[in-house]
């Protein structure tokens, strides 16, 4: 009986466009009830997995790439930078299809996406339908064809039974003599013998051969490049600073995925852009609402890493009108990301913060648990964990805290 394969279907879109993947998602469930058919985005993430890694391992194993294209999409680092770049290498590869669906009108024409036949028909987009639910249809019927082609490609061919297979069908060769055989071969007129000499076989087979051989081949190659990796820095010198001229390097983090921009915020979240009906679409099922006195209301998301305070004065309630705008930002892993200058949230240290902003002034956090050091100009501040027997106001007690790594970042205006 034949079994096809499952196609799996990769939806990347940005968090403010989330109501349209609902919507999307709702017609394409049919596709799923046909059991042949997974269809995936990041809300299937569960608690305890790496959500980046996640991402990678369903982004490069999808079938089919769904790219919900907007404004607010193309405007993500994340979303055109990563998603899009790594889907067009995949499909450019022939190992998926990209398939762009257009949600709003925006420039996706201008973009290497406009090389892809885009969803709906034509690439309208859905927002221009008079009949949304008619839009949503012709992303369906899109998607089933692709589906379709998908499965008839990953069809395994099967022999019909009595059919000799495709190895069986190659004649064998004839066995190999050690002797010098007269070899007849037949001209236009008459017949004429030849000499033929056949070469004595080696006493192994010949694939056990063709392994002995890559076997060298391979440990040559292997060898090659242990002598290169050793010598190469030897033979080429490369311009370096004297071991007392300090250079700064930010450190870099593959895992750190976000932009935290100072005074500002990070990716596509903006202060005095986006509100907290914004936060709690992009984060429904992660945030609670903390109420702080007469100091704030705070929008805390613990299993993401982020907190947004509100200015307690333009509340004075614990809940707070929608369409309010937060004034702080503090971000803690899990939270993965770094500012502009390469600080990077949980791996560099005090010390290069104080290279690329400055002097080093220590205040405490109102709960007593980190010691920061803020930079009211740039609107940032940075947070170590404190230790209860050290100090830093003292020449002993900064070289202590220099060595330490951020575990939190806090923007601000």
């Amino acid at each position: 009986m034949d079994q096809e394969k499952t196609t799996s279907v990769f939806i990347a879109y940005s968090r403010k466009d989330i109501d349209f993947l609902t919507e999307l998602r709702t017609f394409l469930r049919p596709l799923e009830q046909n059991k042949g058919v997974e269809i995936w985005y990041d809300g299937e993430i569960v608690g305890g997995e790496v959500w980046e890694d996640s991402i990678k391992r369903a982004l490069h194993g999808a079938d089919i790439i769904l790219l919900l294209v907007s404004a607010n999409s193309l405007a993500s680092d994340y979303f055109y930078g990563k998603e899009v770049k790594e889907a067009m290498e995949r499909h450019q590869a022939h190992t998926c299809t990209v398939i762009p669906v257009i949600l709003k009108p925006c420039g996706w024409e201008d973009t290497e996406l406009a090389s892809l036949q885009a969803l709906p028909k034509d690439g309208m987009a859905i927002t221009l339908w008079e009949n949304r639910d008619q839009a949503y249809k012709s992303v369906f019927d899109g998607l089933k064809a692709a589906i379709q082609k998908n499965q008839v490609k990953n069809k395994p061919t099967i022999a019909p039974q009595g059919s000799q297979s495709p190895v069986e069908a190659i004649p064998s060769p004839m066995p190999a003599s050690t002797t010098d055989t007269p070899v007849r071969t037949r001209t236009t007129r008459k017949t004429v013998e030849k000499t033929v000499t056949t070469p004595v076989p080696e006493p192994i087979t010949s694939s056990a051969s063709s392994a002995t051989n890559w076997f060298y081949i391979g440990g040559g190659i292997l060898v090659f490049s242990l002598l290169l990796y050793f010598l190469l820095p030897k033979l080429v010198k490369k311009d370096r600073p004297e071991p007392d001229t300090p250079v700064f390097t930010p450190p870099t983090l593959l895992s750190a995925v976000s932009t935290i921009y100072p005074g500002k915020g990070f990716d596509e979240v903006v202060m005095g852009k986006t509100n907290l009906e914004d936060i709690k679409k992009s984060y429904p099922k992660d945030c609670s609402s903390i109420d702080h006195g007469t100091f704030s209301v705070e929008m805390t998301c613990p299993l993401k890493g982020i907190s947004f305070y509100f200015d307690y004065k333009d509340y004075n309630a614990i809940k707070p009108d929608n369409k309010k705008y937060f004034t702080t930002i503090s971000l803690t892993p899990p939270f993965k990301g770094k500012t502009p200058d390469g600080i990077v949230l949980g791996a560099s240290k005090l010390s290069d913060v104080e290279k690329v902003y400055g002097a080093l002034v220590f205040t405490t956090t109102q709960n007593g648990a980190y010691w920061m050091v803020e930079y009211s100009a740039q609107g940032i501040r940075f947070k170590v964990q404190k230790d209860v027997n050290v100090k830093p106001n003292n020449p002993e007690g900064k070289a202590y805290y220099r060595k330490q790594p951020i575990v939190g970042i806090d923007v601000f205006k």
